[in-house]
């Protein structure tokens, strides 16, 4: 089976028209007048694809200034209000129904690639970090601030973030993954923890992937219908000078690693090669890490998908 990739193209306008034709090469005219929906940033269009080419009636999400539109790809060999080809959406995947909307192709000024299953190691919004002071929110911490890891209090380097729409996640496969709250035993997490399904949790000395974890009964892959109150979902990471153990709702888990680029997949990179110009490289820590469950130590394997007894003698408290 072909790789699925995210892919995000970023315009710098996009129009509402009216429509006219059938089939595939479907023309589009300027509505009277147009609506420029550019809003007051670039407009980014995110689909799922199964090649590096847009597919007729593909599901795309347009996003402009704080609007996001669910939309189907419906060519590009529409002539429309800006002048050679362009990109055509509407709100239909097929017919001539339907809102439309244009993007003229000579407008296209990026465009970013990540493939499916990406390590991204991240935390939601509302996270409850332990530090000094007590538990913070991920998003109220800032550079400098203090966290509790296994080594003690240590300095936060930087804080990445990193949003998408539900859809979109859901198409890569990145929708977060719920830990009920004691489901690990111990009491442990405290609360519901929710974390992108590449981020290890600590279980007996092993940094287990939260993908792994699933069981589809205490710990499951949310879906987008969780989320249906969220225009986008917001990841969160900590970065250390080092690969380190911090604890979040109570469960110990990993800070960030720099398995991939950090320009492939944060949307505050910038700001973070402006406090440090370059990418600055993470030792990791020593433990062994479970990607696959057939990587489970079989104690862990049966305590986790077989209902066995929790995992109260391999998990303790912090």
């Amino acid at each position: 089976m072909p790789n699925k990739s995210m892919f995000t193209w970023t315009f710098s306008t996009i129009q509402a028209v009216t429509q006219t034709g059938t089939g595939s090469s479907l023309k589009v005219t300027p509505a009277s007048p147009p609506t420029d929906l550019s809003g007051s940033g670039n407009v980014s269009v995110t689909e799922s694809v199964t090649s590096t080419s847009l597919q007729v009636g593909e599901a795309v999400v347009v996003k402009y200034g704080t609007t996001t539109l669910n939309l189907f790809f419906r060519g590009d060999d529409a002539s429309g209000p800006a002048n050679g080809n362009v990109l055509a959406f509407s709100t239909q995947a097929s017919g001539t129904g339907g809102t439309w909307y244009t993007v003229s192709t000579s407008l296209i000024t990026s465009q970013t690639n990540i493939t499916d299953n990406a390590p991204w190691s991240c935390f939601v919004t509302g996270t409850l970090i332990a530090t000094p002071e007590g538990a913070r929110p991920i998003e109220t911490l800032a550079i400098g601030d203090l966290v509790a890891t296994d080594q003690g209090p240590q300095a936060v380097r930087f804080i990445s973030r990193n949003s998408a729409h539900p859809l979109c996640l859901h198409w890569g496969q990145f929708l977060p993954i719920r830990i009920q709250a004691h489901a690990l035993g111990q009491g442990l997490p405290s609360r519901d923890l929710f974390v992108s399904p590449g981020h290890a949790i600590l279980v007996d000395d092993h940094l287990v992937n939260a993908s792994v974890l699933v069981n589809d009964t205490t710990i499951h892959q949310t879906s987008v219908e969780e989320w249906t109150d969220h225009q986008e979902i917001t990841y969160f990471n900590i970065e250390l000078e080092t690969h380190r153990l911090i604890v979040a709702n109570d469960l110990q888990a990993e800070s960030h690693i720099d398995i991939i680029p950090r320009e492939s997949y944060w949307d505050n990179f910038d700001e973070y090669l402006r406090l440090y110009g370059e990418e600055l490289p993470i030792e990791e820590l020593p433990l062994p890490r479970v990607a696959f469950v057939r990587q489970l130590p079989t104690h862990l394997a049966r305590a986790l998908h077989v209902g066995l007894p929790k995992l109260d003698e391999v998990l303790a408290p912090v």
